[in-house]
């Protein structure tokens, strides 16, 4: 039997030109670039500001995925915050002592407020400061811009503060949360070390709650000592000028 005819190296030629002009799919279209996502509203920071107390690592790591929003946006959304915690405090003060704003005109009670209301918007950008610190110090790095969106989005706490007024044996638990939400603040939004961030936001928020507790000593202390005073003076003074029951013994 014939073996079969080989092909000759001109088949095998052809054959490969043929492949080489066989029409090549078409090159895929290009993609489009990823959207860049905008910065917080003003209405949207205040939303999560709202949040942040319940669900602080979702809100950060929300927030580390779009560029900060502008101080003036984060100034005014703690200025909201701050405002409320001054109503709050002022609603207090009215209910527990009736009496304590008597002899303040409304116009001096409002640049009170006011000054307060500043003094706190600066204390912002100090706790910002601290809070880039204890970042940098545990392996972060992010801006001083991303701080303060984590302070300022950490507002909602002075209203747990307020709220605090009224069930005293509540106090340290504002300063407990601030503890973990700054935790999650410098994990998310400056990338730090989370065992590092987690511990040292720990120990600061219970050396802020154990100076409050001395404090809050000091002061019931000095109230204690200063409406003992009047009945001290009260009763030296009967004592002074009391009248005698009888006659000196060379009058008698």
């Amino acid at each position: 039997m014939d073996n079969p005819e080989l092909a000759s190296p001109d088949d095998f030629a052809s054959r490969f030109r043929k492949d080489d002009e066989a029409p090549q799919p078409p090159d895929p279209a290009p993609t489009a670039p990823p959207p860049v996502a905008a910065p917080s509203t003003f209405l949207g920071l205040l939303e999560q500001t709202l949040i942040a107390p319940v669900r602080p690592f979702h809100v950060f790591e929300e927030a580390a995925r779009r560029p900060g929003p502008g101080f003036g946006t984060l100034a005014a959304n703690a200025a909201v915050y701050a405002a409320a915690f001054f109503g709050l405090n002022l609603m207090h003060a009215l209910i527990a002592y009736p009496r304590a704003l008597d002899g303040y005109p409304p116009e001096r009670i409002a640049v009170i407020g006011a000054g307060a209301l500043i003094a706190l918007l600066f204390s912002g950008f100090a706790a910002a400061g601290a809070l880039h610190a204890v970042g940098l110090v545990c392996g972060g790095h992010g801006s001083f811009a991303r701080s303060y969106q984590a302070v300022s989005t950490m507002s909602a706490l002075l209203l747990m503060q307020s709220a605090a007024l009224w069930l005293p044996p509540a106090a340290f638990l504002p300063a407990a949360l601030s503890a973990v939400l700054a935790a999650a603040a410098l994990e998310k939004l400056h990338e730090a070390k989370p065992l590092a961030a987690r511990a040292a936001c720990g120990v600061l928020a219970a050396v802020v709650i154990a100076g409050g507790w001395m404090a809050k000593r000091q002061v019931e202390s000095a109230v204690a000592a200063f409406t003992a005073q009047p009945d001290a003076a009260a009763q030296g003074s009967a004592g002074g000028f009391a009248t005698p029951t009888g006659a000196p013994p060379d009058l008698a």
